[in-house]
């Protein structure tokens, strides 16, 4: 389990401090390499071949969830609550999260096939898929 602190709570958060009880505490990279593209989520921006995109917040927080943890599943309930800074999940949000992640796979789609850089696995969330990786 991986906790992630937002933006406002960072600061009070002692650095020298690796785990609270055995829970990873980590403080995300503002940039993740992926094998086709560069995320930076202080500028919300998907760079690729001199080409960039900018990203609605709802999907910079997607992909700065999923990049955190590449290769891994991320729950839809974990995203949800990340993505749209929630505590309560009601049954809009699923529809939300599937819009959002579909833009989002959309904007990939010019720099890699974006249903294959996004992996959906059924009834349990999404993944995001780097093969260099693995």
């Amino acid at each position: 389990m991986i906790l992630l602190f937002p933006e406002e709570q960072r600061a009070s958060v002692v650095k020298a401090l690796n785990t609270i009880d055995g829970v990873r505490v980590m403080e995300p990279s503002p940039v993740f390499n992926h094998e086709y593209f560069t995320f930076d989520s202080r500028q919300h921006t998907i760079r690729a071949n001199g080409k960039s995109v900018h990203l609605a917040p709802v999907e910079s927080r997607l992909m700065s969830l999923l990049a955190l943890n590449v290769n891994e599943v991320v729950t839809k309930e974990d995203l949800i609550c990340f993505a749209l800074q929630t505590d309560v999940i009601c049954d809009s949000d699923m529809q939300t999260l599937k819009t959002h992640v579909y833009y989002l796979r959309r904007k990939l789609d010019p720099i890699v096939d974006g249903s294959e850089a996004i992996e959906r696995i059924v009834k349990v969330g999404y993944k995001l898929v780097d093969k260099s990786l693995c």
